[in-house]
């Protein structure tokens, strides 16, 4: 261990025992505006990821409470629809009907105080580097990139309101099982799901919050700095921009829809001697493409999504003034959103087991209703190319 990787673990327990308890949550509270939460959020639209338990589901049941209408991104669909049930049982809120568009639109993304024990890698996105690997370090360094992500959004997009955060040490499912040691030794004082979905709510409901400038880190309703003191975690500018750069290309990479190997229409000499294979490719691609068409359900009205409908998770709401940055990104004039990323934060970086095949991705993108458009062009192109080839086996059954 190094002399700055021991000074930031000791920095961090240390600030950790005092701030990101329940007993530092209480501390803060004392500092908390009264009246802060008393809004109503009749008519806001409000997409959650991982809100099915501990701090999202906890986050959709305090903004449900005020009225808002939820859209609840979960992996587990039984758990999801389980979730939708809880929050309008026992927050009334079953609502179905759309309001008018306000401006407004905000993004909070739930960070984690692990992310102060790294600088930011802008190269090895994929951890290959990390050898041997260390699921600690690979989530405290996923948790620096939301932060510095959320930075270069809020500068891109001057009329979307960004902000990231850290709720602290809490008592959730993802602590008790992936890091029960640190649970047994400190489960006294972690916080709860209550204590830590404080500031997300906050940050998505409140206006003062959105009085503070766009892109800050926050931590019990104030903004905090994202490094320590002498800990050497600082990034330079043009690492960051590598790192958006690659994961823009990574994104863009993953979103397209994925297109069947293309086939080449046979030349006037190859045309007896296409082989049977090339002919059961073209039938295949066909048939996968008509299948996911099949598999799509795509309302007159577009992208438009019924209130309080539990999505897959693959399309990201925008503001009008944002533009998508690929193809399958909903392109719907909403004003009025509010994108709740959560991952389970946990009081320092985490080992997960779970893990989404790449093709999975693609296969549920492809399935999106945004993927529509991009079907459809692509079905054009192979009925092109069908009737290109039946025309050369004209000419050469002629001949």
């Amino acid at each position: 261990m190094t002399s700055s990787t021991w000074f930031r673990n000791t920095y961090f327990y240390t600030k950790g025992n005092r701030e990101y308890t329940k007993n530092g949550f209480e501390a803060a509270k004392a500092r908390f505006v009264p009246g802060d939460l008393d809004v109503d959020l009749t008519g806001r639209h409000i997409m959650i990821t991982g809100a099915n338990k501990g701090l999202g589901l906890c986050t959709a049941h305090e903004l449900a409470k005020r009225g808002a209408v939820l859209h609840l991104v979960c992996r587990n669909m039984d758990d999801a629809r389980q979730a939708r049930t809880t929050v309008v049982s026992e927050t009334g809120n079953d609502v179905s009907h759309l309001n008018h568009l306000t401006e407004d639109s905000r993004v909070v993304t739930v960070s984690s105080g692990g992310m102060l024990l790294v600088r930011l890698d802008p190269d090895d996105l994929s951890f290959e580097k990390l050898v041997p690997f260390n699921g600690r370090l690979a989530y405290s360094q996923t948790k620096r990139q939301q932060v510095v992500l959320t930075l270069n959004y809020a500068q891109m997009f001057d009329k979307v309101h960004f902000s990231s955060m850290h709720p602290g040490w809490v008592d959730t499912h993802a602590v008790r099982t992936s890091i029960p040691d640190f649970y047994e030794a400190n489960k006294e004082k972690l916080r709860s799901v209550d204590q830590g979905a404080d500031t997300i709510v906050w940050l998505a409901a409140s206006k003062k919050a959105s009085e503070h400038p766009s892109g800050l880190f926050f931590q019990d309703r104030e903004p905090v700095p994202t490094h320590f003191p002498l800990a050497w975690t600082r990034s330079s500018l043009s690492d960051e921009k590598r790192f958006i750069e690659k994961l823009h290309e990574i994104a863009t990479r993953l979103l397209q829809p994925r297109v069947p190997e293309a086939v080449t229409p046979p030349s006037d000499s190859q045309a007896e001697q296409k082989s049977d294979v090339e002919s059961s490719s073209m039938l295949k691609a066909d048939a996968e493409i008509q299948a996911v068409k099949a598999s799509s359900s795509v309302p007159e009205s577009g992208l438009q999504r019924e209130p309080n409908s539990i999505t897959d998770g693959v399309g990201l709401q925008h503001a009008s003034d944002v533009q998508p940055p690929n193809p399958l990104t909903s392109q719907t004039e909403s004003q009025n959103n509010v994108n709740v990323s959560k991952d389970e934060d946990a009081p320092y970086p985490l080992a997960s087991n779970e893990s989404v095949e790449t093709d999975e991705k693609i296969d549920v993108a492809l399935k999106s209703p945004a993927a529509e458009p991009a079907v459809a062009s692509l079905t054009s192109s192979l009925e092109s190319a069908k009737i290109q080839e039946q025309a050369k086996e004209s000419t050469v059954s002629k001949e």
